[in-house]
């Protein structure tokens, strides 16, 4: 039988939200499709003097910067705080009958 006990923290919560961004092999290519399409749109844009659909391009990319880099992270913050349950000690127990999970706002059993 082994015991262990802990506490999550912040910092926890979000390094385990980001285990589940593992991006596949398709959205590797997407990303790649969209950087090349920018890229294409930068350079038509200087060569025709056109900005307008390279700005929206940049926007577009600056966007998603930020969404991962600032609005992602602070949501997931904001649910850290308001599940209280994940802010007292746990302790946690694994033997032949399973997984069992224990704090002081209730306890759970895993086969």
């Amino acid at each position: 039988m082994y015991t262990f006990e802990g506490t999550f923290t912040e910092e926890d919560y979000l390094n385990a939200n980001k285990l589940h961004r593992r991006y596949s092999m398709s959205w590797r290519w997407l990303y790649i499709v969209l950087v090349t399409e920018l890229a294409l749109l930068l350079f038509l844009a200087f060569l025709l003097q056109r900005w307008t659909p390279a700005i929206i391009g940049v926007l577009l990319a600056v966007v998603m910067v930020l969404y991962m880099a600032f609005y992602l992270p602070n949501r997931l913050r904001k649910i850290f705080k308001q599940q209280k349950e994940l802010h007292h000690p746990y302790t946690v127990t694994m033997d032949e009958a399973g997984l069992h999970l224990k704090n002081e706002m209730g306890a759970g059993k895993r086969p």
